[in-house]
């Protein structure tokens, strides 16, 4: 999870981390809106040519679907043996309010149905235009936070199997 208080700050720790996945070795991968990708190449330069850019809507069309299609590019682009730096900039918000829950959900079960494969998620959400509900959602759903250019363990994670049933009467065992 990236956190940023603006969208410069998000399109800095965006560039941050394509740069370090870049110079690590790793496939780079961008899912970001059409704005935000080209605010990301040209912040990139001639290296912007290394990361290969996927408009969001590729990604986050339906929540099943961008599961699919993540398991599809991280196979893909891992195959060689090659690490997979994902930038990934949610908007799922702009979405119909019926969906939201579903896609909250993915942003909680990504961690588990890919914490083994050879990948490092960033997640960016800009704090001040990301709905607070969505902000508190994704503090929830992210193991780790990037703030102010520091990784570190979140304190507010929960762990998808009760995250996803938090509002059954019988969530499901940990995972």
């Amino acid at each position: 999870l990236l956190t940023a208080r603006s969208g410069d700050e998000r399109d800095e720790l965006l560039a941050t981390g394509a740069v370090e996945g870049l110079d690590d070795g790793q496939a780079v991968l961008a899912a970001l809106d059409p704005a935000a990708g080209e605010r990301l190449r040209r912040h990139l330069g001639a290296r912007a040519a290394d990361v290969v850019f996927l408009g969001h809507r590729d990604l986050y069309t339906f929540p099943a679907w961008a599961l699919a299609r993540l398991r599809h590019e991280i196979e893909e682009r891992t195959a060689g043996g090659t690490r997979l730096r994902l930038l990934a900039e949610p908007r799922w918000w702009d979405r119909p309010a019926d969906e939201w829950e579903a896609w909250v959900s993915v942003d909680a079960v990504v961690n588990a149905a890919f914490g083994s494969a050879p990948l490092d998620l960033l997640c960016a959400y800009d704090e001040s235009t990301a709905p607070p509900e969505v902000v508190e959602a994704a503090w929830r759903t992210h193991p780790e936070v990037v703030v102010d250019g520091r990784t570190g363990h979140n304190e507010r994670y929960t762990d998808p199997a009760l995250y996803c049933t938090r509002h059954r009467e019988r969530p499901l065992p940990a995972l």
